[in-house]
C-alpha cells in the first residue's frame, strides 16, 4: 500500500512545491508533515466550498500564493519573540490567516474569529481534522472583545472597506506593546490616524509571483 501522504503529494504535486519554494523565501521551512497538513486543508477547503461560500479562489497555484503563502508572509510584520505571543484572527473565514500559521508555528497560541455558523462549522472540523488546536469564536469581534474584555499581543485581519472606526473601537484590547496587523492589496490604506497612534506600512511582493501586497502595523502604544 502507498502511503495517504505519498498520493496526497502526487496529486498536488504543483501545490507542494509552490508551499516549499514560497515558505523557504519567507525563510520559514515545512517539513513533511507540515506539507501534507496544507495538502489536507486544501483538499478539505475544496470539498466545503461545493456547498459553502469559502473562498472564489480554487486553483493549486493561487490557493496555493494567495491564501497559504500569503498568510506566512504575515511574519514580516511580527516582533521578535512572537512565538510567546498571543494571537487573534479577526474575520478568519476559511482560516486565514491564521490556520496556516498555526501549522508553521505548533505552538503559536492563536484564536479564530468568525461570526458565519457555516464558516466556523468548517473551521471546527478543520480543526480537529489537523488536531491544530486553536481556538474558535463565533462572534463579531467588537461584540465578543467588549463582553469578555480579554486582550491579546497581536490581532490580524484582512482589509475590507473602511478600516478606522473599527480598529478603533477594538485597539484597546491589544495588550502593552500590542500591535494590530491589516493586509491589503498594493492599494494605499483608507485608514485615518485620528488617535495619532504609530503605523508602520509594510509593501512587499510575494515569493516568486508579481502579487503586491501591503501590511499596514497599528501599535497600541
Amino acid at each position: 500500500n502507498v502511503p495517504r501522504g505519498t498520493l496526497l503529494f502526487g496529486r498536488k504535486k504543483l501545490l507542494n512545491e509552490l508551499l516549499i519554494r514560497g515558505s523557504n523565501a519567507l525563510g520559514i521551512p515545512l517539513s513533511d508533515h507540515q506539507l501534507l497538513q496544507f495538502m489536507e486543508y486544501y483538499a478539505f477547503l475544496l470539498f466545503w466550498n461545493k456547498s459553502v461560500n469559502l473562498t472564489t479562489i480554487t486553483g493549486e497555484e493561487e490557493v496555493a500564493q494567495k491564501h497559504f503563502i500569503d498568510s506566512l508572509a504575515y511574519t514580516k510584520a511580527f516582533p521578535l519573540g512572537y512565538l510567546n505571543l498571543k494571537f487573534l484572527d479577526i474575520g478568519s473565514g476559511a482560516g486565514f490567516p491564521g490556520v496556516p500559521l498555526k501549522i508553521a508555528f505548533p505552538y503559536l497560541d492563536i484564536s479564530l474569529m468568525e461570526p458565519s455558523f457555516k464558516r466556523t462549522s468548517f473551521l471546527h472540523l478543520l480543526n480537529s481534522k489537523l488536531n491544530l488546536n486553536v481556538r474558535i469564536i463565533e462572534k463579531k469581534a467588537e461584540v465578543w472583545l467588549e463582553e469578555e474584555r480579554e486582550t491579546f499581543d497581536i490581532m490580524m485581519m484582512r482589509a475590507v472597506g473602511h478600516i478606522d472606526s473599527f480598529v478603533n473601537k477594538i485597539l484597546g484590547y491589544l495588550n502593552r506593546n500590542g500591535r494590530m496587523i491589516i493586509s491589503s492589496g498594493p492599494r494605499p490604506f483608507d485608514f485615518k490616524n485620528n488617535g495619532q497612534r504609530r503605523i508602520e506600512t509594510f509593501s512587499y511582493t510575494l515569493p516568486f509571483t508579481t502579487i503586491q501586497r501591503s501590511l499596514l502595523i497599528i501599535h497600541r502604544d
